[in-house]
C-alpha cells in the first residue's frame, strides 16, 4: 500500500537532485593557438592571462541561422545577468569571410568583442563541440576552462551557467 509513495518519492528526489548539479570539470587551460593570434591582432590583449576578470567565450558560427537568432538572446543575458567589471562576453566567429563573421555584429549593432576564426582553430584547440548547447565556456581569470555549455539549452542550463558565473565573484 505505501509502495506508491516511495515511488513518487523517489522520483521527485531524483527530479530535484538531477537539476540541482552542475557537471564538474577538471579544470583545463585555455589555448589560444598562435595562427588564430596572428589572424586577430587585437585579440592579443583579450586572451592574456591571469586577468582581472573572467570570460564568457562563445563560438559562433555565421553560417548556421539558429546560432543568428541565439546572438540576440546572449546580448540580453549580458545585459541581465553579467557585471561587466567581473566578467567579459567574447564572441568567436567563423564564416566563410571575416565579412560573414562580422556582418550579424554590425546589422545589430552589437559593440561585444568578436574574433574570427576562420579555420576552426580555436574551436577545435578547446573541444568545443558543433552542439549548440555547448558552444560556450567560462573561464575564470587565470585562463582556465571552468565550464562547458549554454544558458539557453533548458532551464536546469541556466541555473548551472548562473552558479558557475557566481563562482567567479566568490
Amino acid at each position: 500500500m505505501l509502495r506508491p509513495y516511495y515511488i513518487i518519492g523517489f522520483l521527485l528526489i531524483m527530479l530535484f537532485s538531477c537539476n540541482n548539479k552542475c557537471p564538474r570539470l577538471e579544470l583545463e587551460d585555455l589555448e589560444v593557438p598562435e595562427q588564430f593570434l596572428e589572424v586577430n591582432l587585437e585579440g592579443v590583449e583579450f586572451f592574456k592571462f591571469p586577468k582581472s576578470k573572467g570570460v564568457i567565450l562563445k563560438y559562433l558560427n555565421s553560417d548556421c541561422s539558429v546560432c543568428l537568432a541565439e546572438l540576440k538572446d546572449w546580448i540580453e543575458f549580458a545585459d541581465n545577468f553579467i557585471s561587466k567589471d567581473n566578467i567579459e562576453l567574447i564572441f568567436i566567429v567563423s564564416g566563410f569571410t571575416r565579412q560573414d563573421a562580422e556582418y550579424p555584429f554590425y546589422l545589430m549593432h552589437l559593440e561585444a568583442p568578436f574574433f574570427y576564426d576562420s579555420a576552426y582553430l580555436f574551436m577545435d584547440a578547446n573541444q568545443i563541440s558543433a552542439s549548440r548547447s555547448q558552444q560556450a565556456i567560462i573561464v575564470n581569470d587565470n585562463g582556465q576552462i571552468i565550464h562547458r555549455g549554454s544558458p539557453f539549452s533548458s532551464k536546469g542550463d541556466l541555473s548551472c551557467f548562473l552558479r558557475k558565473i557566481k563562482d567567479l565573484h566568490d
